[in-house]
């Protein structure tokens, strides 16, 4: 509609940026723990996209309606804890864009200790927390005396990296913090999945995609053939917040960027009939036991169940002519615990081909990254030290430990 004829010519201006959205707005690099860490290049288009999915999940809740609305009130009811560091891909864009742009109160820690989030958590009045599964574990089993107490204003919690345990979660719960689950992200494609604010769910689930997500499961062997619901294979996704690749490093980027959009995300998983996607473990980390897969965060999780272990990694190493999982245990302070406990422990509690045939040693604590992923080259390296390895061989040392070989 235009008021005259002399303004029948008007058009739009040309508001059009002169810069590229596409080009490069910072470098990030994988964690490693599968490999050499690669520089993601992360353009403004992706960067921006991502932050965007997360806040429309975030966003639905009432206690952060109200605070973007700004109601007033002298305390806000949202005040957030970012435990992870500028780093981690959800630390750099949750606290860079999404909160700032959400306008919620944010407090930041530096490589925090477990009494650091404590102490902050009871300070400030901490409603939502970003923390790492392995801390998250590590405070429900050294502070339980008035744990309630000092958690008292922690209302959720999202848990980063591995698998917290199904005890970890319900000890939390129990004690008031109304939520407690657990996301799943990657450098290339920023946070992937989450939890309906609103709803209950699954303990062991990462929850469902992020808006402008697509996610597909393939045959582990025939990349092409997509498999049913509820069966496990390999990961795919697609979303306008993936990266423009790995820096100087084509054959990487080839190998994992398809032509089509779909990036081989590397992680073995399912998806179930309600759209709630699990992660099984990295592809590279499985352990094959006599044909069967297993993996090694499964049994991590069963071992964090006892009472008596703070921590736990496992890694695949040779038994006999196959492949065993051996586990690299941290003990609770002032706890004494026997290989030969730990073997009765699981017997019931999972199949026989996935008992630890490849041994267990207990060591002082678990070789994590930044991020609180475990680095399994290290427990790899210990174990051919502690095993005798050699030139490719054990030296017909037998990781089967007499407590097990009796089972």
């Amino acid at each position: 509609m235009v008021g005259s004829l002399d303004d029948s010519d008007w058009k739009y201006p040309n508001v059009r940026s002169s810069l590229d959205y596409n080009s490069t707005i910072v470098i990030m690099f994988t964690s490693g723990t599968t490999g050499h860490p690669k520089g993601v290049e992360i353009s403004h288009h992706n960067y921006i996209s991502a932050a965007l999915s997360y806040m429309q999940r975030v966003s639905l809740h009432p206690d952060w309606q109200q605070s973007m609305k700004g109601t007033g009130k002298d305390v806000n009811p949202i005040r957030v804890l970012g435990a992870l560091g500028m780093h981690h891909i959800l630390g750099q864009r949750s606290y860079s864009v999404i909160f700032p742009k959400l306008g919620v109160p944010l407090y930041l820690l530096c490589r925090p200790s477990v009494q650091d989030i404590l102490n902050a958590v009871e300070t400030y009045k901490i409603s939502d927390a970003i923390i790492r599964s392995s801390m998250l574990t590590e405070i429900v089993k050294l502070f339980t005396c008035n744990l309630g107490e000092k958690l008292r204003s922690l209302r959720r919690v999202e848990a980063s990296a591995a698998p917290m345990g199904q005890l970890t979660k319900t000890i939390l719960e129990q004690i008031g913090v109304g939520r407690v689950t657990r996301v799943w992200g990657l450098t290339e494609l920023g946070l992937i999945t989450g939890h309906d604010m609103m709803a209950c769910s699954p303990s062991e689930s990462v929850g469902e995609l992020h808006a402008n997500f697509e996610g597909k499961v393939t045959d582990t062997s025939e990349p092409n053939r997509i498999v049913c619901r509820n069966t496990i294979g390999d990961i795919w996704i697609r979303a306008p917040s993936l990266s423009k690749g790995y820096y100087q490093n084509p054959e990487a980027t080839s190998e994992a960027f398809g032509a089509d959009g779909w990036f081989s995300t590397g992680d073995v998983g399912y998806v179930d009939n309600h759209g709630m996607w699990y992660i099984v473990d990295r592809k590279k980390d499985l352990i094959k036991v006599n044909g069967n897969h297993v993996a090694p965060t499964e049994l991590e999780a069963v071992l964090l169940r006892h009472p008596k272990i703070m921590d736990a990694g496992i890694v695949g190493v040779a038994v006999y002519q196959d492949e065993g999982p051996r586990a690299y245990i941290v003990t609770a302070p002032e706890s004494a615990l026997s290989a030969a406990e730990v073997n009765n422990f699981m017997v019931d509690k999972i199949a026989p081909y996935k008992y630890l045939s490849g041994g267990i040693s207990f060591i002082p604590s678990i070789p994590r990254n930044l991020s609180g992923k475990i680095i399994r080259e290290q427990l790899r390296e210990m174990a051919k030290m502690e095993l005798g390895y050699s030139k490719g061989h054990y030296h017909g040392i037998r990781a089967v430990p007499a407590e097990l070989a009796s089972l």
